[in-house]
């Protein structure tokens, strides 16, 4: 686990707890401007935050009505409406649904079950879900997957997205595996986030190292500011 600290003198120190057998590294307290810098650079492969990714969520069994509810909570609030020059959604999300269980490392091997495509909500038409191929042509939003299998209102609250789907319609009878991609304007933002139905989103921790450098860095760079302000 990461923690900061805030002492009344304005600098900020980090805690990084490991788990048993494992050691710390060790971090000198006598940073330099260069080094400050290279501790910022190593801990900028965090998400900016601006960057859409996924705090928590999860994708729930078939209920007892035949559905599939799914839950996304968002870092920030996502906007799902506004889109660019080239049509691209200013957030979008895609699952892809396997056709077994096995959890895919990136993406389920095709053909695909079926795909919910996040990235149609700018037509007013709900989250669309359609087959994997052949290419719908004659469709200006399928984005060149298959025919639209079918669509479902969603409920967005704060960043909370909800939404329900009939395991019909995702074409599945049973648990299945999924990868989830979430892009902003059109440029993916994180590695997909897999998993099995039934099961809650597993979302990666930032690293333990890079925050702490990150925070490091950070403490390091108010002190040189707190002594230029004092006049040291």
């Amino acid at each position: 686990m990461f923690l900061l600290q805030w002492s009344r003198d304005k600098t900020m120190s980090a805690k990084c707890q490991f788990r048993p057998g494992e050691v710390a590294p060790p971090i000198s307290h006598h940073l330099s401007l260069p080094i400050a810098s290279l501790m910022l650079a190593l801990a900028s492969n965090a998400p900016a935050q601006g960057t859409l990714t996924l705090a928590g969520g999860s994708v729930s069994p078939i209920d007892d009505s035949g559905v599939v509810n799914f839950m996304l909570q968002f870092n920030r609030v996502p906007d799902f409406f506004a889109a660019d020059d080239y049509g691209r959604q200013a957030d979008a999300f895609q699952f892809y649904i396997a056709s077994s269980t096995n959890i895919p490392m990136f993406y389920p091997p095709r053909p695909y079950r079926s795909l919910l495509r996040g990235g149609e909500i700018q037509y007013g038409n709900g989250i669309s879900i359609r087959n994997d191929g052949p290419p719908d042509d004659s469709d200006p939003h399928s984005g060149g997957w298959g025919s639209l299998r079918g669509s479902v209102p969603f409920n967005l609250t704060g960043q909370t997205l909800t939404f329900s789907v009939a395991a019909a319609i995702l074409n599945v009878q049973g648990p299945f595996a999924y990868s989830l991609l979430l892009t902003s304007f059109g440029a993916q933002t994180h590695d997909p986030y897999t998993g099995e139905s039934g099961r809650p989103i597993a979302v990666p921790e930032p690293a333990c190292l890079s925050l702490a450098l990150l925070a490091i860095a950070g403490g390091f760079l108010l002190r040189k500011r707190g002594s230029v302000d004092d006049g040291g």
